[in-house]
């Protein structure tokens, strides 16, 4: 009897350490990370108009060419852009909607979500989320 527990208990304690915990991998936000890679994803945005909340979704994709560059596009307009990593903040500088300090807010191994604006009641709010696609 106590051979069959201890079997028993080896078995439970090898399964227990062999389990692969792939779901709890995550992205790390630097420009090594970033650097010759492909987003794709929504981008959309919400702000005060008068007294009325106008929202837009945009499809959108992100190439990250160089350690400070690539280029960017929300449905068929592609423009160029610069960019740099502070910790959790991705700064975008372009002349499109992608322009400005972008702060990670959930992250996984292939899938980030990004925003900007100040959170006030009214102010302008962006959400990119993007996945990975190579």
């Amino acid at each position: 009897m106590k051979t069959i527990q201890v079997i028993i208990l080896f078995s439970l304690s090898l399964i227990l350490f062999s389990c692969d915990n792939e779901n709890t991998e995550t992205f790390d936000l630097s420009i090594e990370s970033l650097k010759q890679t492909r987003w794709a994803g929504t981008f959309e945005d919400s702000f005060m108009e008068g007294s009325e909340t106008v929202t837009r979704t945009f499809e959108a994709g992100i190439i990250f060419v160089s350690d400070d560059g690539g280029d960017c596009s929300l449905d068929t307009a592609v423009e160029p852009f610069k960019y740099t990593v502070n910790e959790k903040v991705l700064t975008i500088q372009s002349n499109s909607l992608f322009k400005g300090s972008w702060l990670l807010v959930n992250q996984s191994k292939d899938r980030m979500v990004l925003e900007k604006g100040t959170g006030g009641e009214g102010a302008y709010k962006a959400i990119l989320t993007l996945t990975k696609t190579n």
